[in-house]
Formats: C-alpha cells, structure tokens, sequence
C-alpha cells in the first residue's frame, strides 16, 4: 500500500513543484527560498519542509521530473532505425534522439523553465556542490556517447 500511495501525485506537492519552477529559472538556485515558493504556491511554509524536506531535495524534484521526460535511452528507443539500416541512418537516428530531448522541452512552457534552470545551474559557481550536472546530465551524456560509438 505504501508504495502505491508514494507513485500518487499530491495535489500540493503538484502545486509547489509548479510555483517553484519559474521562480528557478528567474532567480537560479541562491536565489529563491523557501518561503518566495511557499508564497508563490499559495502554501503554508511548513506545506515544503513536509513534502520535500530541503530546498535541494525540491529542487532535485523539479531535475528528476524533466530529466525523465528526456532520458536517453527512451529518445534513442523512439529513434531507433531498422537493425539493417545503414551505419548512416543510425548515426542520424543518435543525433535525432538527442537534439529531440531539447526541443520536447522547449515546446512545453514549463519545460522552458527547466531549460533555464538547467542553464543558470551550468553556469552557477555554486552549482558543484549540488552535483546536479553530474547526477543528471552526464548519465544522459555517456548514453549517447555510447550510442554513436556502437555505430
């Protein structure tokens, strides 16, 4: 039951992971804090420290969220030519899959949110003690490496 009850979506926490992504992507990171997303979403604070614990645990939400929308290994599935294709159908198909995670984000708008997000967390000094790049990006990143090396 509990395991159920963990894959249901809470309204408020819905809520929350929806008012915290533009403030993100205006404000980067450092910039925003718990009570301007409390706030914005139209909660009570403690409604955040309930749902997710930590500010980096929300924000790590709103990475794991999109991040599975343009996982790599799904995109390169999606794209994935005949077994008897050509070697150049197949290259094409690798970059296809990986220029296709972006534009699915940018053609949602709150997908442009984490677009920016992940933009200010590249470019933020700060952004290494997060390790989100690493956790998130690079995994992406190898699987398509892999994917044009095997072809």
């Amino acid at each position: 039951m509990a395991a159920i009850m963990s894959k249901m979506v809470h309204p408020t926490r819905e809520q929350i992971l929806r008012a915290a992504e533009p403030l993100f992507a205006q404000h980067g990171f450092g910039g925003v804090t718990m009570r301007s997303i409390a706030k914005a979403a139209g909660v009570h604070l403690g409604q955040l420290p309930y749902h997710f614990g930590t500010k980096d645990a929300l924000y790590r939400a709103i990475w794991s969220h999109w991040i599975s929308q343009v996982e790599a290994r799904s995109l390169l599935a999606e794209m994935k030519p005949r077994p008897d294709a050509p070697r150049e159908e197949h290259l094409r198909a690798v970059v296809s899959a990986f220029f296709d995670g972006p534009g699915r984000l940018m053609r949602d708008p709150r997908g442009r949110h984490f677009v920016r997000i992940m933009v200010r967390e590249a470019l933020d000094p700060a952004s290494s003690s997060r390790s989100l790049l690493a956790d998130f990006i690079l995994p992406n990143a190898k699987t398509f490496r892999a994917a044009c090396v095997l072809v």
